[in-house]
């Protein structure tokens, strides 16, 4: 049984869930013991920070998990942040360049090179990558405007065979963003948002044979890199969960979706009163959208009960 609690305003929601799959999760990154930080890769307070606007020019930074985990099936999904850009392109901060989350057979140590290869290019052998990309590098044939991409054996060069997708509004503008990545043994999905609704449908999505990008093993290191070049910013993990399974996480609606025997309730913390969800509201995290209107500045919870499906 695992809860998962977020609080959005006044409103927290409580999730229950069975599952069985075996799963890594950093709740923050105060305890990095299982990590192996590489290059400019760092614990910051409860953020694992790749690379920091403090160094600014030309880092490199990776971090993976010590031991392999089984990628043959997946779910992960990360919170980030993207703070302090430096740099200036006709007088507007820019920031660069981004980061990547990464699966790769080769070593808890690799790490590539810095600027648009964002710690991923480089790093030789067979790999799967997303990456988050701020920056414009035409080298790479990236878009204008922030965008996320499907990446394979170390490179970030987009020649038209796996799919890019500009995100608006851009993800460097220092909010929180969340990420959800999917396999489930063909295809690979990406999924991105300002919000913690994971969305309906994914940016990215490609068939993909993942054991044999990966040199036909299952198993391999994960985690992230990042880099900077002549511009400049901090890249955040803020909340990091790898299930070996494909069991897509859900963190805020659309899990009634996809749980059986779902109970839904919302409770006014301060009045003690409770009521049921009806079925047709289950997806929402607000009380108040969900029927319940309490009091001015009273605290609510939101309690989904349920089994995957």
């Amino acid at each position: 049984m695992q809860s998962l609690l977020n609080k959005v305003g006044l409103t927290t929601l409580m999730i229950w869930v069975t599952h069985s799959a075996s799963a890594l999760t950093y709740n923050g990154f105060a305890d990095v013991a299982d990590l192996q930080l590489n290059g400019s890769a760092a614990k910051h307070h409860a953020a694992l920070r790749l690379t920091s606007s403090d160094l600014q020019y030309f880092q490199s930074g990776s971090a993976f998990h010590k031991t392999t985990l089984s990628a043959a099936k997946f779910s992960s999904f990360f919170k980030f942040r993207i703070t302090q850009k430096g740099g200036y392109i006709s007088g507007t901060k820019t920031g660069g360049d981004g980061f990547v989350f990464v699966i790769q057979p080769i070593s808890p140590t690799a790490i590539g090179d810095s600027g648009g290869h964002m710690g991923y290019a480089g790093i030789t052998g067979g790999s799967v990558a997303v990456e988050f990309d701020g920056f414009q590098n035409t080298n790479s044939n990236d878009p204008v405007l922030p965008h996320v991409a499907i990446d394979v054996n170390g490179s970030t060069i987009h020649d038209g065979t796996l799919p890019v997708r500009k995100i608006l509004p851009g993800f460097n503008d220092g909010r929180i963003w969340y990420a959800w990545i999917d396999y489930d043994s063909k295809t690979l999905t990406v999924r991105v948002s300002p919000t913690a609704v994971r969305p309906v449908n994914p940016q990215l999505k490609k068939e993909l044979d993942i054991p044999t990008l990966l040199g036909n093993v299952t198993d391999a290191y994960v985690g992230f890199t990042a880099g900077t070049g002549g511009f400049w910013e901090n890249h955040d993990i803020l909340y990091w969960e790898y299930r070996e399974a494909y069991q897509p996480v859900e963190v805020l609606g659309g899990i009634g979706d996809r749980m059986q025997a779902v109970a839904v309730t919302c409770q006014n913390l301060d009045t003690n009163q409770i009521v049921e969800i009806p079925a047709a509201k289950t997806n929402a995290w607000d009380c108040e959208k969900a029927g319940f209107v309490g009091h001015p500045g009273n605290n609510t919870v939101i309690t989904i009960k349920g089994t995957l499906k």
